[in-house]
C-alpha cells in the first residue's frame, strides 16, 4: 500500500517536509512569484543571521 503523505518535497534533490501542494515552503513561494522552479534551495546553515 502507497504511502498516504509524502514525507519530502517533490523537487528532485530537496529534503525539506512538503507544506503546500506536496511543495515544501520554499519550492512553493518559488512556483507562486515565478511560475516555475527557479533552483534548489540552500541547506539551513547552524549560524544565527545577523
Amino acid at each position: 500500500m502507497a504511502p498516504r503523505f509524502r514525507t519530502k518535497c517533490f523537487v528532485e534533490g530537496c529534503g525539506f517536509a512538503p507544506v503546500a501542494h506536496g511543495y515544501c515552503r520554499g519550492h512553493y513561494t518559488q512556483l507562486y512569484r515565478h511560475g516555475r522552479i527557479t533552483g534548489l534551495l540552500r541547506p539551513r546553515s547552524g549560524r544565527a543571521a545577523g
